[in-house]
């Protein structure tokens, strides 16, 4: 897979809005595969232009017992094992930052970020489970709306208008207190499921929990998504409010999307709109995206705006 960005406009790093161009911008590699009738395995690896494409390697080692119970090991983002496209940010649409994954806080913790884990889940009917344990680094801090540079227990998260990174961190000393994270969710219908998810993380200063609902609703082509999380250490409301579509258009398909992220702490409240549109093919997607985030009704800075080329094969 590789991914390009070839016309950006926004602020880097609170300065003046500009326009720029990252044509190569991304490239990721993923492999999947099973081994007897228990074992299976992922590995994944990319590189980025915001990282001078170092190689990021991540992976997954799984043993199944039956659909009740599966327990895995590995290298990944915290909610990958997740069924459903709420939590993990490994299936989004979109490149803005989300409120209630990329929100770091005064804690430094994010929930799309990667991190060594252990973990069990499965399925039970219409409920999946799942819980893990996962060991991290100490964060350096982050200004209470989460904005600026921080290595958090999963991860470092960069957020200016344009960007949002989250740099994976190795395990570290096994004295080091562990993170732990639970979910769950149930199949209302086969097209609507509620979920539930607790996330309780140390770090060397701080701790925090998180705690959050999400919905997922299927309507034909379309997609409603919900997500609101608290955090008890910023007394933070963070949640989202997305839509999306596939439209089919001849020999290919349009994506409409539109999302809506809230932060909400310390009296002051963040709103912002992400709009795109899509024309997908079997070989990738081009996306022009557009956001503008407000804060207590005035605007923050320039609207941000970019065109994504995401190519498969």
């Amino acid at each position: 897979r590789l991914v390009g960005q070839p016309l950006k406009y926004g602020s880097e790093d609170g300065g003046a809005a500009e326009f720029s161009s990252t044509p190569f911008d991304e490239a990721e590699v993923i492999g999947l595969g099973s081994s007897g009738d228990h074992w299976s395995y992922m590995a994944h690896i990319e590189a980025s232009a915001e990282g001078g494409f170092t190689p990021k390697i991540m992976g997954l080692v799984e043993y199944r017992f039956s659909s009740y119970l599966n327990a895995y090991a590995g290298y990944t983002s915290i909610f990958s094992r997740d069924l459903y496209n709420s939590l993990d940010p490994g299936r989004r649409l979109d490149h803005s930052a989300h409120s209630a994954l990329d929100y770091a806080g005064s804690t430094g913790i994010t929930l799309g970020g990667e991190s060594g884990q252990v973990g069990v889940d499965g399925r039970v009917g219409p409920v999946f489970w799942l819980a893990l344990a996962t060991q991290g680094a100490s964060a350096d801090g982050m200004d209470a709306m989460g904005v600026g540079g921080t290595t958090g227990t999963l991860g470092t998260t960069a957020t200016s208008s344009m960007t949002t990174t989250r740099t994976p961190v190795s395990l570290v000393n096994l004295a080091d207190p562990l993170d732990y994270a639970g979910r769950i969710a149930v199949d209302l219908t086969p097209k609507v499921n509620v979920g539930a998810l607790v996330y309780s993380g140390t770090t060397a200063d701080a701790s925090t929990v998180r705690a959050g609902v999400d919905f997922n609703a299927y309507v034909g082509s379309s997609t409603l998504q919900a997500v609101g999380i608290y955090d008890t250490a910023d007394s933070a409301i963070l949640a989202e409010l997305g839509w999306n579509a596939t439209v089919t258009a001849g020999p290919a398909w349009l994506v409409p999307l539109v999302r809506l992220d809230l932060t909400a702490v310390d009296g002051g409240a963040e709103l912002a709109p992400t709009a795109g549109l899509g024309v997908m093919q079997a070989a990738g997607r081009v996306t022009l995206e557009l956001r503008e985030p407000f804060k207590s009704g005035s605007a923050v800075g320039a609207p941000e705006g970019r065109i994504i080329v995401d190519t498969v094969f």
